[in-house]
């Protein structure tokens, strides 16, 4: 690791100062670049070079490969075990590798052809620098449109949450909803745009338009499973790229659930499952019932009709959430009835309907 390090100090220092170091074409890496050369897109690096090379990218406004002020150069490690034992033999055969980068946001970039720079340096001999590749682009504005990339996976845990080891979880249906010029949910000029997950648990929605979206399922819950996580409401913002992952646990079959009582108590906060908080916004979550209040807001306060509603609906997400209660329903399920229910007067079915699960306890708690 210090002599690659070494090695990369070197390349800078000889480039900055314009200085000469032997070159060896023989171990010279090859560099493509391909993807939208749109900011806030994603673009790949595809790198062919030796196992004995140590390759480098950079990039600059010009020709002339001078790192721009700010900017760090990337390294990219080809046959890294190599640093260990390397036995001093020269290799002919290249051995290719992709990175990826997202163009950054920067306005001052638009119409600029940027040039990425690679540099091969030769891990056993650190004062040569093995050729010189080089591609361009040209920054294009991505205008008012935003993307989308989607993640589905088995929560094996039920946590709610990605962790190491959870596969992905292939050809789930999907929908992306985005409200209108209302900004509501649920109303005449929603924005619906229907999608799914490849074989590998991927999707990537680009050149999208901006608001308030949520992900939702597509004919239910695949059998067996309940969805877990990635149901929150989120803002797709000009020039930006939203991450979401969405789990699928082992499917719950009720008879359990606590009452808003207990998830108000700050005792009790320990049980709030992540990413929700007691000041996470309710319309974060939901639809705008109860402008500037938090979950626990709600959670706190007292009257009938939707107040009432309003209460039960926070316990029985916050019951939903939990891996450790067997609650009835799932999150995107509380989620969708509550906000199908809000445009009605009606909210006694519903809040009867939450406050009977809410009462059954929970043998974790």
């Amino acid at each position: 690791m210090r002599r690659t390090l070494f090695a990369l100090a070197l390349l800078v220092s000889l480039f900055a100062s314009n200085g000469q170091a032997q070159t060896n074409p023989y171990h010279t890496p090859t560099l493509t670049i391909t993807g939208q050369p749109v900011m806030g897109e994603q673009i790949t690096f595809s790198l062919c070079a030796p196992e004995d090379t140590f390759v480098c990218i950079m990039f600059s406004l010009s020709d002339v490969p001078t790192p721009i002020t700010g900017f760090n150069m990337t390294s990219i490690p080809i046959g890294m075990p190599l640093l260990s034992n390397f036995d001093g033999v020269i290799s002919s055969e290249l051995t290719c590798v992709e990175a990826s980068t997202v163009i950054p946001c920067a306005p001052f970039l638009v119409g600029m052809e940027v040039f990425y720079w690679a540099f091969g340096v030769d891990i056993n001999n650190p004062t040569v620098i093995n050729g010189l590749a080089m591609d361009s682009i040209i920054i294009q504005d991505p205008g008012d449109t935003a993307s989308l990339d989607v993640t589905t996976y088995e929560d094996l845990n039920g946590n709610g949450l990605r962790d190491p080891g959870e596969p992905d979880f292939a050809n789930v249906a999907l929908e992306l909803l985005c409200a209108g010029p209302d900004a509501l949910f649920y109303t005449g000029d929603d924005v619906v745009l229907p999608f799914g997950t490849d074989a590998a648990g991927k999707a990537l929605l680009s050149g999208l338009g901006y608001g308030d979206c949520m992900v939702q399922l597509v004919g239910g819950n695949p059998a067996g499973y309940s969805q877990t996580g990635g149901f929150m409401t989120f803002d797709l913002a000009t020039c930006e790229r939203e991450y979401l992952a969405i789990g699928f646990g082992a499917a719950m079959t009720g008879g359990e659930g606590l009452t808003p009582g207990y998830w108000k108590q700050s005792q009790h906060f320990f049980a709030w499952t992540a990413p929700l908080t007691p000041s996470t916004l309710f319309s974060d979550v939901f639809a705008d019932a109860f402008p500037g209040m938090t979950l626990l807001q709600v959670l706190q306060q007292g009257g009938g009709g939707l107040n009432a509603l309003g209460r039960h609906t926070v316990a029985a997400l916050l019951n939903a959430m939990n891996a450790n209660i067997a609650y009835l329903y799932t999150p995107v399920e509380v989620i969708n009835m509550f906000d199908t229910a809000l445009p009605g007067s009606d909210y006694t079915t519903l809040k009867n309907d939450f406050e009977a699960q809410n009462q059954l306890g929970a043998a974790a708690y």
